[in-house]
């Protein structure tokens, strides 16, 4: 492992290809020396909230984040110590029962909608990136994602665009694109990033980094 781990944050807002360009950037690394976090895991565990009520639940603050843990885990990876990192259900909307054990390497990818809004975890991070997306795309995408993966149904999906996430991308997404080193496109389609456009990000991201040079 290299003496210095490299820490690279991705921000977007929900849709905005950030989870497809983050799980690229690490496979073009290779298993062996990259790991993805997302953001997304970190989520507190609602199972611990009194009255908790999922159709008028806002999942779009960053105070909804664990972002203690998260920074506890950052120190520990840039230390060289593995960590268990806990996994969410979005189905029962809690902490699952089984973690993940993440071991030591040289470049940690962390993913999320707030992933550069903490100051303190914008201070470890090496390089910090914004996937700038129009709402219609972000918005065509999540639908379909969270039909599809995440059992929801397509009116609880668009009530909760309206209602959260847009509001919540406004306030507090879009602001940390002031934050970013880089401001790559997420496409301009509800189809996944093309191959021109992934290997254009993936080249940017390395060339700020100084890797392949």
């Amino acid at each position: 492992m290299n003496k210095k781990p490299i820490l690279i944050g991705i921000t977007g807002g929900s849709g905005s290809g950030k989870t497809t360009i983050a799980d690229c950037l690490a496979k073009s690394f290779g298993l062996e020396s990259a790991v993805l976090i997302s953001e997304d895991d970190y989520y507190k565990d609602t199972s611990l909230m009194p009255g908790f009520d999922e159709p008028d639940f806002d999942f779009d603050t960053p105070e909804i984040r664990d972002h203690e843990l998260l920074l506890g885990h950052i120190i520990m990876f840039k230390a060289g110590v593995g960590f268990e990192k806990p996994i969410y259900d979005f189905t029962k909307h809690c902490r699952s029962e089984n973690i993940h054990l993440i071991e030591p390497c040289d470049i940690w990818i962390l993913e999320g909608t707030h992933a550069l809004h903490c100051p303190q975890i914008r201070a470890q991070l090496d390089l910090k990136i914004f996937v700038d997306t129009s709402e219609n795309v972000r918005y065509r995408r999540r639908l379909r994602r969270d039909v599809e993966e995440r059992a929801r149904t397509p009116e609880s999906v668009i009530a909760q665009f309206w209602t959260s996430v847009r509001p919540g991308h406004d306030k507090w997404t879009e602001p940390q694109k002031a934050y970013a080193d880089i401001i790559l496109s997420g496409g301009q389609d509800i189809a996944p990033i093309s191959d021109a456009e992934m290997e254009h990000a993936i080249s940017t991201i390395k060339k700020a980094l100084k890797i392949g040079e």
